[in-house]
């Protein structure tokens, strides 16, 4: 049974960013997806005050600021906590996404009990970037962000293929795959290398990491 989805948005610092990013994920996701916001005590001020008048009022989204810094592996796993029984997208804050992302995401996690995690394409995102494979790429010529979009889902194949670890700027996770074997692991700290210590326990749980590579 498919679960509804809370999209986590850690935030330090890069206020233009993640207003840029908020606005896109208002724009593109479903009217039941909920957004939660987090500040992790950004040395810049307080995001929820800079992002007055620059986002829209809406009551999918949640804007919390941490006491103190938690770096980013801890305010995902607290995101992820408060956001229970949802399943989660972890989003960086200078990520902006398109079209349909949320139901094409959660489409390829439901194929199978046995997908923990669903990583899409972008620009720059090692082994997931395009159209280039493991370098940062600029959207293509001609092409916007949305138009690029496009174009990759109308050649997806849908393969889906097997990831050995999703990938952290922008993955879904499903409750199930996070109920089995926790969150992400506080010894990463200020993050870098945690979604690829998630992923191996996925796997060493029978589960897999797949690339959506119509998103």
């Amino acid at each position: 049974m498919q679960k509804n989805v809370t999209v986590i948005i850690p935030i330090y610092n890069a206020f233009e960013d993640t207003v840029n990013c908020i606005n896109s994920v208002l724009k593109h996701s479903e009217p039941n997806t909920k957004i939660l916001a987090i500040d992790d005590c950004s040395s810049a001020g307080s995001f929820l005050e800079y992002s007055k008048g620059k986002i829209v009022a809406d009551n999918r989204l949640s804007i919390l600021k941490n006491g103190t810094n938690l770096g980013f592996v801890g305010t995902c796993n607290l995101g992820m906590e408060q956001s229970k029984p949802d399943d989660v997208i972890l989003l960086n804050s200078d990520t902006i996404v398109t079209k349909n992302w949320i139901s094409k995401l959660r489409r390829v996690a439901y194929n199978s009990d046995r997908v923990a995690s669903v990583t899409p394409l972008s620009n720059n995102a090692v082994i997931c970037s395009v159209p280039n494979f493991c370098v940062p790429n600029e959207i293509p010529l001609g092409y916007n962000i949305d138009e690029f979009a496009e174009l990759v889902e109308s050649v997806s194949k849908s393969n889906n293929v097997q990831l050995p670890s999703c990938m952290g700027f922008c993955v879904y996770l499903k409750r199930m795959a996070l109920d089995q074997v926790g969150y992400l692991d506080p010894i990463y700290g200020l993050g870098y290398g945690e979604e690829n210590d998630l992923s191996q326990r996925f796997i060493a749980n029978n589960l897999i990491n797949v690339c959506d590579d119509s998103t």
